[in-house]
């Protein structure tokens, strides 16, 4: 009896469209995410990041810092307004005026007379406080001066009602430094303004994102830098209670 002839297997010749059609779906896919991830709204993403955290057990960086002040996990933080989401918020004129005096008496309440270093303006960013450099600091520091620490202290219970952002600005004159520690004026202008923000997140439960600080060397200056008495005036620590339209708050 004959052998049967052995049927030949079909071999498909369009399995690789499979593949293919695998790879297509995953890179429209992949291409369709990044879009989204690149108009997506940075308030929802924070709210989104900060469920995962959470999730996991992890706690925000927010909590951990708390305004400066090391807190343990279950501790009861202090709730503080949020900046980012209370986008019509904010001092008013009148509002801003009011606190400007509530510190210009303070001043005048720690020591005879120093308020006359103080002086209070408002420009397109705000409520400007220019209070001069030798109230906070010794010539050529940027260490905050013991004794002034108190006024400071009171200055930050009238900041720390503001909902507005507040920018502390360091100001010098327009003669040079150059020591191990401040190159030139830039490093001395800033590192006064970091110095006062370090002072207000460690000893009083502001929001970080409401603090920012600058250093703008001798470059905004309020008067010629002629005389001593010009030299003087602009040497100053500025504090901005910023107006809506300055304001520095993630969109």
């Amino acid at each position: 009896m004959g052998k049967k002839k052995k049927h030949e297997e079909h071999v498909n010749h369009e399995r690789w469209l499979v593949s293919y059609a695998d790879f297509i779906t995953l890179l429209f896919a992949f291409f369709v995410t990044m879009y989204a991830s690149s108009r997506v709204d940075g308030q929802k993403m924070g709210y989104v990041m900060d469920s995962i955290q959470r999730a996991f057990g992890a706690i925000p960086l927010s909590e951990i810092s708390g305004g400066g002040r090391s807190v343990l996990p279950g501790a009861n933080v202090p709730a503080q307004p949020s900046f980012v989401s209370d986008k019509g918020a904010g001092y008013k004129e009148a509002e801003m005026k009011k606190a400007a005096e509530e510190i210009k008496k303070s001043l005048e309440a720690k020591e005879k007379g120093l308020n006359q270093a103080v002086s209070i303006s408002i420009d397109e960013r705000g409520m400007v406080i220019s209070i001069a450099d030798k109230v906070f600091f010794d010539i050529g520091r940027a260490t905050i001066r013991e004794d002034i620490k108190p006024v400071l202290d009171d200055i930050a219970q009238t900041l720390l009602r503001a909902p507005n952002h507040i920018r502390i600005e360091g100001h010098t004159d327009n003669v040079p430094i150059n020591t191990p520690q401040f190159p030139s004026n830039w490093e001395l202008s800033t590192a006064r303004a970091s110095a006062i923000i370090r002072h207000l997140l460690t000893y009083h439960p502001f929001d970080p994102r409401k603090l920012s600080a600058a250093g703008y060397g001798e470059y905004r200056p309020v008067v010629p830098n002629d005389n001593e008495d010009g030299r003087s005036k602009n040497r100053r620590v500025d504090i901005v209670i910023l107006n809506s339209k300055a304001k520095e708050e993630p969109e």
